[in-house]
């Protein structure tokens, strides 16, 4: 059972080619950390970094997540939307919608 997940932090803003590392969704530049543990054990597995402005899914389908066998249940948040048409078992939480709040 792997646990995944992303974390953005703050750096500082480059010289040149500003607009690469701006992340829209913190209004700062940003640098992106995956991290996959084992749920089990609680031990890192894989970290992977890449600029702001990339989706959480475009960096787990770049990463070395992909080696994993299909069979491997995957727990992740809601911006892996997609993830179940490569690893069927991942599960991710429902997503509320203006017509269909999400339930107790």
């Amino acid at each position: 059972m792997l646990l995944l997940d992303v974390e953005e932090q703050p750096i500082e803003m480059p010289k040149y080619k500003q607009k690469v590392p701006y992340s829209g969704k913190k209004k700062r530049h940003t640098a992106k950390y995956q991290i996959l543990a084992n749920a089990k054990t609680r031990k890192i597995l894989d970290v992977f970094n890449a600029i702001g402005a990339t989706h959480d899914f475009v960096i787990f389908k770049n990463s070395l997540a992909k080696i994993f066998g299909k069979e491997v249940k995957i727990y992740a948040d809601k911006w892996y939307q997609g993830i179940q048409k490569i690893f069927p078992n991942a599960k991710i939480p429902k997503k509320a919608t203006k017509n269909h709040p999400l339930t107790e």
